[in-house]
């Protein structure tokens, strides 16, 4: 709830795992997490190889709020680390991961 009400993640009450294909910017929030020295060279990689901004078409849409998405980069300092980390890196990788081709 904290990472959500500091505008580090998106709203987390959701079952949803599709993201919108006509409603989604994948660059600005790839661009956005580039100079993570976590997971920079990932957000990288997928900035210069994604042929289209769209998010691959996979996943449930249920209809509520789009999938939790990592809004804006961070570290561990700044979202407090501890569990708080651990949560926001999960979100994280998990949105890159999502991103990638099959």
């Amino acid at each position: 709830e904290k990472l959500y009400s500091a505008g580090f993640i998106s709203y987390p009450r959701t079952e949803t795992t599709r993201y919108d294909p006509n409603g989604f910017d994948a660059r600005s929030l790839l661009r956005e997490h580039c100079s993570s020295a976590e997971w920079g060279k990932s957000a990288s990689y997928l900035l210069r190889t994604r042929k289209t901004n769209k998010p691959p078409n996979r996943g449930k849409d249920c209809g509520d709020h789009p999938p939790i998405t990592p809004l804006k980069a961070a570290n561990r300092g700044n979202v407090g680390g501890g569990a708080a980390w651990r949560v926001y890196e999960y979100v994280v990788r998990n949105f890159l991961g999502s991103l990638h081709n099959d």
